[in-house]
C-alpha cells in the first residue's frame, strides 16, 4: 500500500475530522477539488520526500511530506478544519492501510483566501515516517 492510502484511511478514521468532511463519500480529495464541491473539504497533495539512511545502508524508512489544505466558507470554517487535521494528524503512529506508519508530525498551517471562488483556506505541511514494504 502507499503513503496516500495511508493518509486517506487515518482521515476517514477520526471522528472529529469525519464530522465536518463527511463519510460516504469522504471529502478528502488527491491534488484538487472537484468542481462545485461542498466545502468543507480537504485536498491533499504529496510533495518530495525522502529514503532515510543510515551510515551507509537504507534503513527502511521512507519520509513522505503532504501538504493538507482545508478549505471551508469562512476563515472560522478553515481554521477549525484544520485544528481537526492537526489532531489527526500529529504525533501519530499506527498500521494503516496496511503501512506501518512510525509517526506524524504537522506544522500549523498558512491562512489563503481564494476571492474569485470565496473560499478560505489553511494549508498544513504534513511529514509522514513510515516503513517501505
Amino acid at each position: 500500500m502507499s503513503a496516500e492510502a495511508a493518509l486517506v484511511t487515518r482521515a476517514a478514521a477520526v471522528g472529529g475530522l469525519t464530522a465536518l468532511i463527511g463519510t460516504a463519500p469522504m471529502r478528502f480529495y488527491p491534488n484538487t477539488l472537484p468542481q462545485d464541491c461542498t466545502l468543507p473539504a480537504v485536498q491533499y497533495q504529496r510533495l518530495p520526500g525522502q529514503r532515510v539512511r543510515a551510515m551507509v545502508a537504507d534503513t527502511g524508512i521512507v519520509r513522505a511530506r503532504f501538504w493538507l489544505h482545508a478549505y471551508a466558507t469562512t476563515h472560522g470554517g478553515a481554521r477549525a478544519l484544520a485544528d481537526q487535521l492537526i489532531a489527526a494528524f500529529n504525533r501519530q503512529s499506527g498500521t494503516w492501510a496496511s503501512v506501518v506508519v512510525q509517526e506524524t508530525r504537522t506544522d500549523d498551517g498558512q491562512d489563503a483566501y481564494e476571492p474569485e471562488l470565496r473560499q478560505h483556506r489553511v494549508v498544513l505541511d504534513l511529514e509522514m515516517d513510515y516503513l517501505e514494504a
